[in-house]
């Protein structure tokens, strides 16, 4: 009996290994014919790619120089320097809720006369939303937020539409350290009630061994400056007092005095005054994402895109500006992706996950608070 154990456990052991070594022996004979074929798009795609993984990046190095990697994740494809736009703040209106009408000051026959053309406003926002992704507006449950499966050739992904942005917020874990530990999206939605929750800023993560405990760059709470540990980048995303999204190269102090009440630093800005950056079609390679924007009536659009698995590789920054403006945003930026992109709704995490090693804590998150 324990030798046939011991033989079904090795055999079991064998496949197992075996369909280790035919998937290396397949992303490696991939990654030499990109590598060693006549297209300098694949290649500079697959550098962008790869360079963008913490666990990845040593793939470029071995098929290309340092010299080549430079020039395919730079040449002709600088990230566009987006300087924040007071602009962009102009274009959204917040609409103001009207009172509700007491159900005893209207009659009957009014209340039915209001209530059919209630219905048949939904129907023509269905109908109008069918056709124009950037005018939806339905919202089947009434919990203010309408959850959108996204489907685009090569990716797919899901969004949220906030509608009402004074319930998004900012978190930051209590305190900031090198050494520390963040919190999981998991936790973060326990410990304040939220309906839903996407991760934010970067953080300090050398060899891809980080905690989550140190944010990246400037972070600003109740419009005060809390952190600005180093980083390559001043891309500072967040809201104004009013719930109206902010997101632009600048420093901490500039983003104060523009009005900017709580915020994170990632990037880059992908959508700005209502158009598209242009980021060519390689820049950021084909990985999963995490984003946010904002539409002209100030809803928040929450964003991530599967990537690195079977029928949804990842987006490119493009692709992923290109998707935002899709669905009606004029301010959006990039968050951080990879291994650490989470979307959750009502407790479910509705992102397919690129991580093999289970999710990552992060020092920071957007959340969206319960309605009333």
């Amino acid at each position: 009996m324990g030798k046939t154990i011991l033989k079904y456990i090795w055999r079991t052991f064998l496949v197992f290994l075996t369909l280790i070594l035919l998937l290396l022996i397949l992303i490696f004979g991939a990654v030499t014919v990109i590598s060693k074929g006549p297209s300098d798009t694949a290649k500079k795609l697959f550098v962008n790619t790869v360079k963008q993984t913490s666990a990845a990046g040593f793939l470029a190095d071995i098929y290309f120089s340092e010299e080549e990697i430079e020039a395919y994740m730079n040449e002709g494809e600088e990230v566009p320097d987006t300087e924040y736009s007071p602009e962009s703040l102009d274009m959204v209106n917040i609409p103001v809720s009207e009172p509700e009408i007491p159900a005893a000051a209207v009659s009957e026959n009014e209340a039915e006369g209001v209530l059919q053309e209630a219905v048949s406003a939904e129907e023509e926002q269905k109908i109008s939303a069918d056709i124009n992704p950037a005018a939806i507006n339905t919202d089947d449950d009434g919990d203010g937020i309408e959850y959108v499966k996204i489907v685009e050739e090569g990716f797919n992904g899901d969004l949220l539409i906030v509608y009402d942005p004074s319930r998004i917020e900012v978190y930051s874990i209590k305190s900031f350290a090198e050494t520390g530990y963040g919190k999981k999206i998991t936790d973060i939605i326990e410990e304040t009630g939220a309906v839903a929750a996407i991760n934010a800023g970067g953080f300090y993560d050398p060899d891809g061994h980080g905690h989550g405990g140190m944010p990246l760059g400037p972070v600003i709470q109740n419009g005060q400056l809390v952190s600005n540990f180093a980083s390559d980048w001043y891309t500072l995303i967040g809201f104004t007092k009013e719930h109206k999204l902010m997101a632009g190269n600048m420093g901490a102090y500039d983003a104060i005095a523009a009005g900017m009440y709580e915020g994170i630093t990632f990037g880059p800005v992908l959508v700005s005054n209502g158009k598209a950056v242009d980021f060519g079609a390689t820049r950021g390679g084909l990985n999963p994402r995490s984003a946010i924007g904002q539409r002209v009536d100030g809803a928040v659009l929450l964003l991530t895109i599967n990537g690195r698995q079977p029928g949804s590789l990842g987006a490119t920054y493009q692709d992923t500006a290109d998707l935002l403006v899709k669905y009606g945003a004029v301010t959006a930026a990039n968050l951080d992706g990879g291994s650490s992109s989470r979307l959750f709704y009502k407790g479910e995490q509705l992102n397919k996950s690129s991580s093999l090693l289970g999710m990552r804590p992060v020092p920071n998150a957007i959340i969206v608070k319960n309605a009333g």
